[in-house]
């Protein structure tokens, strides 16, 4: 199966996944970035104003891959926000 695989044009460079995380508001969605981007646990709740990020690293096939994480608030007072901001993140 390995054999099947295609070359990398660019040995070295680490590739970018973009994710955007929306749901409804005080469901969690901010725990669950912190808790894999930087490994620990928040039990306090504190409300995502406008939008928020987190980044990790992790590695498939001996290649770097950068996850970037957007956490948009859930509370509908920052609907209009969150559109604007899922366009800039393309």
């Amino acid at each position: 199966m390995e054999a099947n695989m295609p070359k990398r044009k660019e040995p070295g460079r680490s590739l970018r996944i973009k994710v955007i995380s929306m749901g409804n508001a005080e469901v969690g969605k901010s725990c669950i970035i912190k808790r894999y981007c930087e490994k620990r646990f928040v039990s306090k709740y504190l409300a995502t104003i406008g939008i928020d990020y987190g980044v990790t690293k992790v590695h498939v096939r001996d290649r770097e891959i950068k996850v970037n994480i957007f956490d948009m608030a859930g509370h509908p007072f920052f609907y209009e926000m969150r559109k604007l901001r899922r366009r800039e993140v393309k």
